[in-house]
């Protein structure tokens, strides 16, 4: 289990933008304020103001340079200070992994070893600023990865240190690429720094969970069409582990083989397994079966229906899975042992199951009804205290 950062983009993304967002959401300015300066003492200074653009409220963080002159710093100059400052190495890390996938692209574009690359866009004070800071407030609220959806980069032209520049400019393109791009909007809307954030520890899904509790971060544009802001909120207990659900309409297949396939497909890995009835074209009766797994077992378990059942054909997608934290622990009843899951959120109890295939087999060999043996878990559960809303840290 782990904290997935969701992540609406369909406005667009900068750096200081990430910042203000995860700002509005609880992070503290002074953290990300406290990482710059160990890395590049007074360099920069935030300060961070609630605004409103197009009716939405959102934070704004408004960066600036202290010292005049900026020289133009490459890749291994960043880098150094990077890894010989004082900061967690957790915080060292993303921040030289952003660092670096943004040096990689730019070196890339403009056909040069990363090493001899001098870019001014990234050597920027404020450049160092967003994603060091990013990086900081990232290790502060425990985000192991960002998930994100459509991605608007906007579109026009853009002049930068190069020359004049298709929007979006090479280096961002290369960053985001594999990723679901918009041009709905004009101008640069997604910056290379947000795309190297993306790029490293982003994936992209179809389907974006949003929490209640969002961070809105504004950009310096404020147009007055559509609100210029990225939207941020954290989903706890996401399953860490890429899945896929394969599916598949039938409707020429004997009904009593669905049990045979759904077993098949379980003993082959699924991590679920299921069947829903649904009515096909020209009137048809048929069933849908479904499958979550693992990406890795993807072509195993379609092979599986193409085998076992009369299907010519599957849809793949990707998904995320939302889940309570588990726990096992023991129950005595009718002096036997008997297994009990019991599921938490936020260190309390919401849930409390007793393992059927234990209970059912005590019961087969106590002659006794399972429902029976099933209420004497639950009672046994109770008296240690295992109860909805009970403290329970595992």
């Amino acid at each position: 289990m782990s904290k997935h950062l969701s992540v609406d983009a369909s406005e667009g993304a900068a750096g200081d933008m990430f910042i203000a967002a995860l700002v509005d959401l609880g992070a503290s300015l002074s953290i990300a304020q406290a990482a710059v300066d160990d890395v590049y003492p007074g360099l920069v200074k935030f300060s961070a103001n609630p605004v409103i653009r197009c009716g939405v409220e959102a934070t704004h963080i408004q960066v600036v340079t202290q010292v005049g002159d900026q020289p133009s710093r490459n890749w291994n100059d960043i880098e150094e200070k990077i890894l010989s400052s004082k900061l967690p190495k957790e915080i060292k890390n993303i921040a030289h992994q952003i660092f670096d996938r943004l040096a990689q692209a730019e070196a890339q574009v403009h056909k040069v070893p990363t090493y001899e690359v001098h870019f001014h866009e990234v050597g920027a004070a404020d450049s160092i600023a967003d994603i060091i800071g990013t990086a900081a407030l990232l290790h502060e609220l425990q985000i192991s990865q960002i998930i994100v959806g459509n991605i608007e980069v906007g579109s026009g032209k853009i002049e930068s240190e190069h020359g004049i520049l298709d929007i979006p400019a090479p280096a961002t393109a290369k960053l985001l690429s594999g990723f679901k791009l918009t041009s709905r909007r004009s101008g640069e809307c997604t910056t290379p720094t947000a795309a190297a954030i993306f790029n490293a520890i982003g994936v992209q899904r179809n389907q974006i969970q949003f929490p209640k509790k969002m961070g809105r971060g504004a950009g310096t544009r404020n147009p007055i069409d559509y609100p210029n802001t990225l939207g941020v909120g954290i989903i706890d207990n996401v399953d860490a582990v890429m899945q896929v659900v394969i599916e598949s309409n039938i409707d020429d297949i004997d009904p009593r083989l669905i049990p045979v396939v759904i077993e098949k497909l379980m003993m082959a890995g699924a991590r679920d397994a299921w069947v829903e009835p649904i009515m096909m074209k020209k009137n048809r009766p048929g069933f849908t079966i479904k499958v979550l797994c693992l990406t890795t077992d993807q072509k195993k378990l379609g092979d599986v229906i193409f085998h076992e059942t009369t299907s010519i054909g599957y849809r793949i997608y990707e998904v995320d899975k939302v889940v309570l934290n588990r726990f096992f622990t023991r129950v005595l009843v009718q002096g036997h042992e008997i297994q009990v899951k019991v599921s938490t959120l936020d260190e309390r109890i919401v849930q409390v199951s007793p393992e059927f295939e234990d209970v059912h087999s005590l019961a087969n060999s106590k002659g006794i009804p399972t429902r029976v043996i099933m209420e004497e878990a639950r009672v046994a559960a109770r008296n240690q205290g295992l109860i909805y809303g009970a403290e329970f840290s595992g």
